[in-house]
């Protein structure tokens, strides 16, 4: 069962819309195919395996001369007959199919006139040479000596581009018409460009290139389908406030390509997140809580999905000069209240606010104080305590001497217009390398929690996720760090 927030969503074709992208892709596909059969259609209805053209190369009056001075011009012909306006025909016979025609398949293959009009014939040439003997040219053409009203040529076997020319006279201007039978074949008269861009052709060409366009934007959406990227539903997300921005960007993108799915990503905290899923409000928990931690805090059954490495780093109100390195000890001291002033660390003589997450269960905050302060250490009574990534960012970019922690991916996108700095942590920054090598410990495994068999969506949603961080530059591959290190975040 498909489950949308709007039956008028799923219909519509707004093409700026995933639904509408969708749709027209759908009726792109449609239309394509349609365009394809009737290409095929159009070729083979059209395609003549036995096809003899034929075509007046000339019809011109024997005598021409301008009768300035009323002169009665006539033709005499060798049996003493006058003909005043005779005209010679010059026709030439071609098979333009691709199959041999053989002798027994022409049938009364003759060139109409009116009645009393044919006086001679005759073959004039032949391509190839010799496929009439020329002592047969005579035989090969025949009048009908009873009406004299059309010339019959006498069947042959002929091959594909094998031509017939011949010559035709007849007592004055006199329509033309071809008849007789080919066996499995054709006769027709020939037609400008016939050779190439015949109109068969032209309509399969024409129908094939649009059903290639057509394909080329239907393919996008609907391939979705095919490679199992794609899943009919409606499912929520929420949990991690640090992941909650790249979660909602991967679920606008996933729509793109599937907008017969619904995926709503809601922020607060990992412990909320956990919560919520326990109490079947949300499907996905986004959460950087280990998994000890994480089936303590729903008290289900969960299943775990690594979805890769992310690194959180230290920031600092721009009036905190000087200071651009901090050792765990002294951040320890920032936060139990030991260290009251920046001048005590380098910086300048200005008093020192921290800012940190409110819940205890936020994954930032459990990254924190596991990797960094230690889990034993009281926070002094003066700290800021806010409930989103988000707003400890922007508490430390507006109050002189303050310091936070969000994770590398909400700093650098917004370290310039938040007047806030980056700090390295035992001179280490979080790198890939200094991850690795267990340099930098402030980072924790992102996690998407769900119950056991959460369904079709949810398993596709997750798996675009995974495959879509591995190429996120804010984020570590969770396979590239080594066993020993990954243990100590779990």
């Amino acid at each position: 069962m498909i489950f949308l927030s709007s039956p008028m969503n799923l219909l519509s074709l707004d093409p700026t819309q995933p639904q509408g992208q969708f749709w027209i892709g759908v009726i792109s596909l449609l239309v394509a195919l349609i365009s394809l059969a009737l290409s095929v259609w159009f070729y083979l209805r059209g395609k003549q395996k036995k096809v003899l053209s034929y075509e007046v190369l000339s019809n011109a009056s024997i005598v021409n001369v301008v009768k300035d001075f009323g002169e009665r011009i006539t033709v005499t012909l060798d049996d003493g007959e006058e003909v005043q306006d005779a005209r010679i025909l010059v026709i030439q016979l071609t098979h333009i199919g691709n199959a041999p025609i053989d002798v027994n398949e022409i049938f009364k293959l003759r060139f109409e006139f009116e009645p009393e009009s044919v006086l001679r014939c005759g073959i004039q040439a032949t391509n190839p040479v010799g496929l009439i003997d020329e002592d047969d040219w005579q035989h090969a053409l025949s009048i009908d000596q009873a009406q004299q009203r059309y010339v019959e040529l006498t069947p042959l076997m002929l091959n594909p581009r094998d031509s017939i020319t011949m010559k035709i006279l007849i007592r004055r201007r006199i329509p033309l018409r071809v008849t007789g039978r080919i066996t499995g074949g054709s006769i027709v008269e020939a037609r400008p460009m016939q050779r190439f861009w015949t109109r068969r052709r032209l309509l399969a060409g024409g129908g094939l290139f649009i059903a290639g366009l057509l394909l080329a934007q239907a393919i996008s959406p609907i391939s979705a389908f095919v490679r199992g990227d794609c899943a009919p539903g409606s499912i929520s997300a929420g949990g991690s406030s640090a992941f909650a921005d790249t979660a909602r960007a991967a679920a606008k993108d996933y729509q793109v390509t599937c907008p017969v799915a619904t995926i709503t990503i809601q922020d607060d905290s990992s412990g909320k997140g956990l919560s919520d899923l326990k109490e079947n409000k949300i499907q996905i928990a986004n959460s950087e809580l280990p998994v000890s931690r994480a089936n303590q805090a729903a008290q289900i059954d969960l299943d775990a999905n690594a979805i890769g490495i992310i690194p959180f780093v230290l920031i600092v109100n721009a009036s905190v000069e000087k200071v651009d390195n901090l050792t765990k000890d002294q951040l320890r001291g920032l936060y139990d209240g030991s260290i009251t002033n920046w001048n005590k660390v380098g910086g300048p003589d200005l008093k020192v606010q921290v800012v940190g997450r409110a819940s205890q269960s936020s994954g930032t905050r459990t990254a924190f104080e596991q990797h960094v302060i230690g889990v034993n250490v009281v926070l002094r009574r003066d700290i800021l305590e806010v409930d989103t990534t988000g707003q400890v960012q922007d508490t430390v970019a507006k109050t002189k001497g303050a310091i936070g922690y969000v994770d590398l991916k909400t700093a650098q996108d917004n370290v310039s217009a938040a007047k806030i700095k980056l700090l390295k942590m035992n001179n280490a920054e979080p790198t890939l390398d200094s991850i690795k090598n267990d340099a930098y410990s402030f980072w924790a495994v992102e996690y998407m929690y769900t119950r056991k068999d959460p369904g079709a969506l949810v398993k596709s949603f997750i798996s675009y996720v995974q495959k879509r961080v591995k190429d996120e530059k804010f984020y570590l591959n969770y396979d590239a760090i080594n066993p020993d290190v990954l243990e100590k975040h779990r």
